[in-house]
């Protein structure tokens, strides 16, 4: 899980200085270029279609054996979705307040913003890499709980840190929120054995969607009170999410 997680993590990060490189060079119509790597990609993915089918149906029976082995957690489901809708808005809040803090409260120039949040995206990365291997070893829900219990103090000065300082801060904090992407999906998929696709559905879909409506409101928020305020709403997001996670029961396996 994390090393497909990876790649989307990666490329999310990478993205943004692909594209400005392109629209520099070739303007506009420049970013239709950033497809063709995508259509390599599919066509590659088609030749490999076969032999994916051909494990189908071992796929299947594993599912089917997961699905008898028992019921949906509820508590753990619903714990797990406030989690995720949290960790999202504590995620998206960064990804799009970061560049206006570096630039509108710390008077920086904006040519920089971007490797500041690229800084930020790529810990991410490091920290997906990272993050499973620990909860295969030490099991989902510690390491669940360490990487918000880290990030807790981490958040709470971020506001106050400059120049070198808050770069390490940013890294420390997009490596320790972004490490439990794949963790929060084992553990929702492990509450919920008989509905491996809507518990998929409910960790990226709605817990991710309604941290786009939290990351709206922080806007209004920006918008009347400043960046700075949203970065303090932020940063008071993980201790609800740090006890949620405490609350959680135990899953039946540990799988990242």
């Amino acid at each position: 899980m994390a090393i497909y997680s990876v790649g989307g993590n990666l490329g999310y990060a990478l993205g943004p200085g692909f594209a400005a490189a392109l629209i520099a060079a070739f303007g506009l119509r420049g970013t239709g270029l950033a497809a063709l790597l995508p259509l390599l990609l599919a066509a590659f993915l088609l030749r490999l279609l076969p032999r994916w089918r051909a494990h189908e149906r071992e796929a299947v029976a594993r599912q089917r054996e997961q699905s008898e082995a028992g019921e949906t957690n509820w508590r753990g489901t619903v714990l797990i979705t406030l989690v995720v809708i949290l960790r999202s808005i504590i995620h998206l809040g960064m990804t799009t307040y970061v560049p206006f803090f570096w630039i509108d409260v710390l008077g920086n120039d904006p040519a920089t913003a971007g490797l500041v949040q690229m800084t930020y995206l790529l810990a991410g990365v490091l920290g997906t890499l990272l993050g499973a291997p620990l909860a295969d070893r030490f099991g989902t829900k510690p390491v669940l709980v360490a990487s918000f219990a880290l990030l807790l103090p981490v958040q709470a000065v971020l506001s106050t840190l400059r120049g070198w300082p808050l770069l390490i801060g940013l890294f420390a904090a997009g490596f320790l929120v972004v490490s439990t992407f794949t963790t929060t999906l084992v553990m929702t998929q492990e509450y919920m054995p008989r509905s491996l696709g809507l518990a998929s559905g409910l960790n990226l879909g709605l817990a991710f969607g309604m941290g786009g409506v939290g990351t709206s409101v922080l806007g209004i928020v920006a918008d009347h009170f400043g960046v700075l305020v949203v970065m303090r709403c932020i940063a008071s997001l993980v201790l609800p999410a740090l006890l949620l996670t405490l609350a959680l029961p135990p899953v039946r396996l540990n799988r990242a």
